[in-house]
Order: C-alpha cells, then structure tokens, then sequence
C-alpha cells in the first residue's frame, strides 16, 4: 500500500470537517460533510473453491455545491479463499460526486475517482496482494433519508486496474451503508403572510 497517498485519504477523512464552516450566504448554500461507512460481503463459487469478501468501506466527502462533491475513501478488504487462506488488502483514493437531487429526501449520484491499493484481482484463481496497484473507479448510488441527518446509500462502485499487470479484471463493490450528514443546513421556506384586508 502506498503510505503517502493512504496518508493523505485519512488526512481529508479528518480535515473535511474543517471546510464545512464556510458559507455562501449571497446562494443559501453552506457547504457540508457526507461521511459513510459501508459493510458488504460477496463470495464466490467456481471450480477452484470458494472465494469469500468482506469490504469495509469508510468515506467523507465534502458538498462544494448543490451538484458537485469531492472526498476521500479507504477500503479496507479481508477475504478467504479454499486456495489462498486469509488476507487482508487496502486501497485509498480520491472520488468526486455529482449530486442530482430530485427529492429533498433522495440524493442520486454517479462518481468517479482514482485509488491506489494492494487487491490484485488477476489471473485464473483468488486475488492475491500486489503492492502499487492503480485504479480508476466508476460507479453511482442513491442516499434515502431516514432522519435529518442520517441517511441510507445504496449503490456501486467498479475498480478498474490501470496498472500493467496481465490477466487483470474489474472489481465490483456494491455499497448498502449509512451517510451522516455534518452541518448540512436546511434551510426551511419562509410563509408569506396573508395580506389583511
């Protein structure tokens, strides 16, 4: 695992909240921190045995604006396979969102970012640990309230190897977690009052 760029990931993970203070008062948007935390697991069955995938996935991302949100992720997978036993792996990376929203409860998004990692999902059997893996990521989601501040987000992401290693394929994550929202300021829509007659 690259130690500078998993630095910088947590560092953001840590700082985002520090940013969410400033405020556009001239737009009524004061910008805020979405951190989520995923726990997902997938396994699977094929000639070679069984392959099993718990993926903890922890972010933060700040809202710049209504539409676009930038933030700071880390992986951290632990998998067990017939053929290769326990491991654990990690990947970190940097992620931008852009935001459509069509409810004030409901939040779409497609993202994209660029990770770095030791999962190496390459070759005919389990993935094994490789270090200085490059990623790009695509994938999309939706955010449902469930309280004020809390939120439930479903979604994927797919990782694609960028780095020149043979035999490499994709590896998807789906995503069923849970977003807080941190100084996100909803702004109630003033009444007018009635005229007098």
């Amino acid at each position: 695992m690259n130690k500078p760029l998993f630095s910088l990931a947590l560092a953001l993970l840590i700082a985002l909240p520090a940013f969410a203070q400033e405020t556009d008062s001239s737009k009524g948007f004061r910008p805020f921190v979405r951190i989520g935390s995923s726990l997902t697991y997938i396994w699977n069955n094929e000639n070679n045995g069984i392959h099993h995938e718990y993926t903890l996935n922890l972010n933060a991302a700040l809202a710049l604006s209504p539409r676009w949100s930038a933030g700071a992720s880390v992986l951290r997978i632990w998998t067990r396979g017939d053929l290769s036993g326990k491991n654990q792996y990690v990947m970190a990376g940097l992620f931008g969102q852009y935001n459509i929203t069509i409810d004030p409860k409901v939040r779409l998004y497609p993202e994209t970012g660029i990770y770095r990692g030791n999962y190496c999902t390459c070759g005919d059997f389990d993935p094994y640990r490789s270090s200085n893996i490059w990623y790009w990521s695509m994938g999309g989601g939706a955010s449902f309230a469930l309280r004020q501040n809390l939120h439930f987000e479903v979604g994927f992401v797919n990782y694609q190897i960028l780095s020149r290693i043979t035999d490499k394929y994709n590896y998807t994550q789906y995503i069923l977690g849970l977003e807080y929202h941190l100084g996100e300021n909803r702004q109630k829509k003033e009444r007018n009052p009635k005229a007098r007659s």
